[in-house]
């Protein structure tokens, strides 16, 4: 059956405060350069948590329909302070199979 995750795509609308900690992610083919951000923490109060669309790891695309992935940990800072506190249109891709460091048992089924 096909679900709506099945691409990796996650699309959520949120009102700040959205309840995200995001890190910098660097770019794996050159890691001097900072580029997109990724979530590092999802506060279990916040929108986010509450929302249970989202996972740590889960890298964020576009804002507003703005693509985010090329622009640097600051840059999306500031996109998300200017954003609309009602309403902010998110777009994440939650990484394919490949292991996070430091999850043993990310196989197993919950």
């Amino acid at each position: 059956g096909a679900t709506s995750t099945a691409s990796g795509l996650i699309r959520l609308t949120l009102r700040k405060p959205m309840g995200i900690v995001f890190e910098p992610m660097t770019d794996p083919h050159n890691p001097s350069q900072q580029r997109g951000v990724r979530i590092c923490d999802l506060p279990r109060t916040g929108a986010a948590a509450m929302s249970q669309k989202l996972e740590v790891g889960d890298e964020l695309l576009s804002i507003n329909d703005k693509t985010m992935s090329r622009l640097t940990f600051d840059e999306i800072m500031d996109f998300i302070i200017a954003a609309d506190k009602e309403r902010v249109d998110l777009l994440f891709r939650r990484p394919g199979k490949e292991k996070l460091k430091g999850e043993g048992a990310s196989n197993a089924k919950h």
